[in-house]
């Protein structure tokens, strides 16, 4: 079994370091994520990795020989109770919200 949380991966190296009979289990964010409020922040945003997707995620394992048993996406809302706590969040993730700035909004 190999598990996989939020870091990239290449399926091809899965493969060859997975057992035969062997899971390999992911939980992922996609090209969406965080995309609604990055592009509130800066209307030309673009996600950094576009093709970072779940359509394209199965569809490169399954070329590789690999049986899907379990494959979900979900887009969930995000609440924040105040502005300290965006600009916290917008801070560690700099990739979805590249040269966020206080001054600049």
């Amino acid at each position: 079994m190999i598990t996989n949380s939020h870091a990239a991966f290449n399926p091809k190296l899965i493969k060859d370091k997975l057992k035969t009979g062997g899971y390999f289990i992911s939980q992922q964010v996609g090209a969406l994520n965080n995309y609604s409020l990055s592009r509130f922040f800066d209307s030309d945003y673009v996600p950094a990795y576009p093709d970072n997707t779940l359509l394209k995620t199965v569809a490169d394992f399954q070329n590789l020989g690999f049986e899907i048993l379990l494959a979900k996406e979900a887009q969930p809302g995000m609440t924040f109770f105040d502005i300290g706590a965006i600009i916290y969040y917008t801070s560690i993730i700099p990739w979805e919200f590249p040269d966020f700035s206080v001054d600049h909004c």
